[in-house]
């Protein structure tokens, strides 16, 4: 099985081969505005205690995340949304890896996209596992991962039709930074993955490695 890493990099290279470079500009200028902006120094990181958050299933059916630490430490990666390839990939990673291996795993994926979007991309996808909403980003802003898209970032966006505020129900252009996080059952942030590139992620092995030392 192909690693999550060599999956991005083969989208990611047919991708900067298939579009302009004018547009390449734009997706860089935009990494590096959040890199000068030090985003990462605001958000929560290896022995971190997070506080209680919601997440919503179909038809707004709320889960506590207390509750799912009770089951065990938590595997938690968070997705900008069914619109970005990056993330769907990741996702489709970790469907893979998560049947591959006969120990379970408390894993969930959570986006800030309304459930009718993100059901689709369970069906779409064969995912096993689901995807919760995160309303108003309200835990995303708890771990501090949210940010305002830059006007020309947005432009791009909404010029290939990816209109976020109809995507989240929210008036605001915002988008989580994607990353990784290991929680144990204190609530204690044991692994983080953090990176403002979001053609970046975390490989699910390496992150299952350091999970299975909390079991």
């Amino acid at each position: 099985m192909s690693t999550l890493t060599e999956r991005l990099r083969k989208y990611k290279n047919a991708f900067e081969k298939s579009v302009p470079s004018e547009v390449l500009e734009v997706l860089s200028r935009n990494i590096s505005l959040l890199q000068k902006q030090h985003i990462m120094e605001n958000r929560l990181s290896v022995g971190n205690k997070i506080q209680g958050g919601r997440i919503y299933g179909r038809n707004g059916h709320i889960v506590e995340l207390d509750s799912l630490l009770l089951q065990a430490p938590m595997i938690i990666t968070f997705v900008r949304g069914a619109w970005c390839p990056y993330c769907m990939l990741e996702l489709q990673q970790w469907h893979k890896f998560i049947r591959s291996i006969e120990q379970p795993i408390n894993f969930i994926a959570v986006s800030g996209e309304i459930s009718s979007l993100s059901d689709q991309v369970i069906e779409d996808n064969k995912l096993g596992f689901p995807i919760w909403e995160d309303k108003n980003y309200q835990l995303a802003n708890k771990f501090g991962l949210t940010y305002e898209v830059a006007p020309e970032m947005k432009a791009l966006l909404l010029k290939w039709g990816i209109d976020l505020t109809i995507r989240t129900c929210m008036k605001d252009f915002v988008l989580p930074t994607p990353a990784t996080y290991i929680i144990d059952k204190d609530r204690m942030i044991r692994y983080a993955f953090l990176e403002e590139d979001y053609t970046e992620r975390a490989e699910p092995e390496a992150v299952y490695d350091e999970y299975k030392h909390l079991l």
